[in-house]
C-alpha cells in the first residue's frame, strides 16, 4: 500500500514541533505534541511497518518528555510499548534504543549495575547491525559517560565521552546541539576535577553553539548559565550571581519554580549565600530544594546528597557545629550507601568533616578525617591531581589552627607542587592563588615577612592573569593582604593594599556601595595607630555610607562608631564615652529586633530542613 506523503508530513511536523518543545525544555508541551502525533499515526491509512517505525520513535519521544519532567512510570511504559513494537520489527537499532531509554531511567532510580547492563547490550546490538549507526553507537556512549560520571568513576567516564565526542564531530553538522551535550558533558568532567578554565572552556561552547541554534530562552541555556556561575563561584568570581539569576528567570519562565532545574538554582544560591553570611536566605532555599527532590525521588536519593551537604555548611557557618556534622555525616551515609565506601563524593565531603572538628578544637579527628579524604581521593585519582592538592590544603588550614606551622607549610608546599606539575611554572588557577594566599598567612606566623611578601605578590600576579588588572576579585585580593599585613613602616602594608583595593571599587562600582563603606572602614582601622585623624576621616566615610545605605540601626553602624571611639579614646577622651553610647544605644535596639542573632526565621527554617 503506498504512504500517502501528505498524512506522513502531518506526522514529520509535528514530531518535529515536539522535538523542538523538547530541546527548549518545554517538556509538558512536548509530550501533548508527541501523544497527537501517535494519535494520528494510528488513524494513518499507511504500510503496518511504517506505522509500526513511526509508532516506536514516537513513544520512545514520548518517554524522554516523561522522564525530563521525573514521571518516571509513564516514562517506562512508554519504554515498554517501544520495545515490543521494535521486537514485533525485529529492528535491532530500535530495540537498542530502548535499552539506552531504560538505562537512562535505571540511573536516575540509582539502579547503576542495571543501567550499565542496558547500556552494554545496547552496545552490543549496535555494534553488530550493519549500516550508517554510528551516530546511535555515540548515543550509548553518551550515556555510559553520564552513567560514570554519576558513579564518580572519572576516568572511565571521560573515556566514554571523548568516544561520543569523537565521533559525532565526524558524522554529523558541526552545529548539532548532540556535539554542544558533549561539550556540557566535558565541562561537568572537567569541574569535577577541579580543572576550572577547561570546565569554563567547553560550557562556553555548548553555550555558543545552544543559543546558536535555540535562541537565548530555552532550558538548555539556562543549564549552562547555572553550570558557569557554579565554576565562578569556585573560582570566587562574582560574576556567579548574575549567572545564577539569568538561569532562575529562564527556569521559571518556562517550566515553573518548583521543578528539580529550579531546586538546582536553589541550592546553588543557597551555596553562595553561606559565603556571605546571608544564613536566612540559605536556609530557605535549602528547604525549597529539599522539598522538592524529596517529592521527586524520595528521600534516599542521591539527589539529596548535595543538599544535606551544604545544609552541614550552614550550621557549621553559625558555628553550630554538632548539627553541621549531624548533616554532613548524613549525606555521606547516603552517598556511602549508593556509590560504596570509596568514593569520589564522600572523599570531598570528608575534607568538610575534618575542618568542622577542627573548628571545635578535635585536632586528632580532624587530621585523621583528613587523611581519610586525600587517601580516597589519591586512590580514585591518583596523586597528582587538583583533588588531592586541595585535600593537602586543607590538611595545612587544621595544621596551622593548632600552631602546627611547620606541618602546615609542609602540606601546602605539597598541594602548590602538585598544582604546578599540572599547570607548568606559570600556573594561574584559583586553587594555585588560594595556595599562594595561604602560603603567604604560614610564612607571616613565621616571622618571615620577606616570603611572606614574595608570596603574596604571587598570589596577587596569579589573581591579576584570573580575574584582570581592575576587577572586583582584585580589590578582594588587596584587601586581604591589607587586613593581614602587620603595622611595621607606619602601617604602611596596610594602607597602600587598602588604598588600591577603594580606587578599583569605586571605579567598577561608583562613590556609594556596601563594599566601599567597608572599605572605608579599613582603610580606618589601617590608619588608627599612627594617623589619628585620618582614620577618624574614613571611618566617617564609611559611617555615613552604612547609615545612608543600611540605616541608622545597623550592626555595621555600630562597629563603626566603636572604632571611632577607640581611635577618639587615643586624642580626644572627652568624646569617648559619647560614641561608645551611641554603639551601645543601636545595639539594644538591634536585640529587640527578630533578626538578632538567630532570628525567628532561622530556627523556624532550620526546624523544617530537619523535618524533612
Amino acid at each position: 500500500m503506498a504512504c500517502p506523503e501528505n498524512t506522513i508530513k502531518q506526522v514529520i511536523s509535528q514530531y518535529n514541533s515536539g522535538l523542538d518543545a523538547y530541546n527548549r525544555g518545554y517538556f509538558k508541551k512536548a509530550a501533548q505534541v508527541y501523544r497527537q502525533a501517535l494519535q494520528l499515526v494510528t488513524t494513518l491509512d499507511i504500510e503496518d511497518d511504517i506505522r509500526s517505525e513511526w509508532q516506536c520513535d514516537l513513544n520512545l519521544s514520548l518517554s524522554q518528555a516523561y522522564r525530563q519532567q521525573y514521571q518516571l512510570q509513564d516514562a517506562e511504559t512508554h519504554i515498554k510499548q517501544a520495545q515490543e513494537i521494535a521486537q514485533a520489527l525485529s529492528n535491532q537499532i530500535r530495540i537498542a534504543k530502548c535499552l539506552d531509554s531504560f538505562a537512562e531511567v535505571n540511573m536516575i532510580n540509582l539502579s547503576f549495575n542495571e543501567s550499565l547492563e542496558n547500556y552494554k547490550k545496547s552496545l552490543d546490538l549496535k555494534t553488530k547491525t550493519s549500516g550508517n549507526n554510528e551516530v546511535d553507537i555515540s548515543d550509548t556512549y553518551y550515556g555510559m559517560g553520564i552513567l560514570y560520571l554519576c558513579q564518580m568513576k572519572i576516568h572511565n567516564s571521560k573515556d566514554m565521552l571523548d568516544k561520543a565526542l569523537q565521533i559525532r564531530q565526524l558524522r554529523l553538522d558541526p552545529s548539532h546541539l548532540k556535539i554542544a551535550e558533549c561539550y556540557d558533558a566535558l565541562g561537568q568532567w572537567y569541574y569535577i576535577t577541579r580543572d576550572c578554565e577547561q570546565a569554563l572552556t567547553m560550557y562556553n561552547k555548548s553555550l555558543k553553539m545552544r543559543l546558536d541554534i535555540l535562541g537565548d530562552h530555552n532550558m538548555l541555556v539556562a543549564s549552562c548559565y547555572c553550570k558557569i556561575g557554579v565554576v565562578y563561584h569556585y573560582q570566587l568570581k562574582d560574576d556567579a550571581t548574575n549567572m545564577y539569576d539569568m538561569a532562575e528567570n529562564i527556569i521559571a519562565d518556562i517550566v515553573g519554580d518548583e521543578c528539580y532545574e529550579a531546586s538546582e538554582i536553589y541550592i546553588r544560591k543557597a551555596s553562595l549565600y553561606i559565603n556571605k553570611g546571608r544564613n536566612s536566605e540559605s536556609f530557605s532555599l535549602l528547604l525549597k530544594c529539599i522539598k522538592i527532590r524529596v517529592n521527586l525521588f524520595g528521600k534516599d536519593h542521591l539527589r539529596l546528597v548535595e543538599p544535606h551537604m551544604i545544609t552541614g555548611d550552614a550550621y557549621d557557618n553559625k558555628k553550630d557545629y554538632e548539627t553541621a556534622l549531624k548533616m554532613y555525616e548524613r549525606a555521606i551515609s547516603m552517598a556511602n550507601n549508593i556509590l560504596g565506601e570509596n568514593n569520589l563524593l564522600s572523599a570531598g565531603y570528608y575534607a568538610n568533616i575534618a575542618l568542622t572538628y577542627s573548628n571545635q578544637d578535635k585536632y586528632r579527628k580532624a587530621t585523621s578525617t583528613c587523611q581519610k579524604s586525600l587517601d580516597v581521593t589519591e586512590i580514585l585519582l591518583g596523586e597528582k591531581s587538583r583533588r588531592v592538592a586541595t585535600a593537602y590544603r586543607t590538611m595545612a588550614r587544621i595544621h596551622k589552627a593548632k600552631y602546627k606551622i611547620d606541618k602546615a607549610l609542609n602540606a601546602n608546599q605539597k598541594a602548590l607542587n602538585i598544582l604546578l606539575e599540572i599547570e607548568g611554572e606559570n600556573g594561574h588557577s584559583v586553587d594555585v592563588s588560594l595556595v599562594y594566599s595561604d602560603l603567604s598567612d604560614i610564612y607571616k606566623s613565621k616571622d618571615d615577612r620577606r616570603t611572606s611578601e614574595r608570596m603574596q605578590e604571587k598570589w596577587l600576579e596569579v589573581g591579576k592573569l584570573l580575574y584582570g588588572e581592575e576587577s572586583l576579585e582584585i580589590a578582594s585580593i588587596y584587601s586581604k593582604i591589607g587586613y593581614a599585613a602587620d603595622n611595621a613602616n607606619g602601617g604602611h602594608h596596610k594602607i597602600e593594599p587598602c588604598q588600591k583595593c577603594l580606587e578599583i571599587e569605586q571605579k567598577i562600582l561608583g562613590d556609594k556601595h556596601i563594599r566601599i563603606a567597608k572599605t572605608y572602614k579599613h582603610l580606618g582601622n589601617a590608619n588608627r595607630f599612627f594617623h589619628a585623624e585620618k582614620a577618624l576621616d574614613m571611618y566617617e566615610k564609611s559611617l555615613n555610607m552604612f547609615i545612608e545605605l543600611k540605616g541608622e540601626i545597623d550592626e555595621d553602624v555600630a562597629l563603626v562608631y566603636d572604632r571611632i571611639a577607640a581611635t577618639v579614646h587615643q586624642i580626644d577622651r572627652a568624646n569617648y564615652y559619647e560614641v561608645v553610647a551611641k554603639a551601645d544605644s543601636i545595639r539594644k535596639q538591634l536585640s529587640h529586633r527578630p533578626s538578632a542573632g538567630k532570628s525567628s526565621e532561622d530556627w523556624q527554617e532550620e526546624k523544617k530542613i530537619d523535618d524533612e
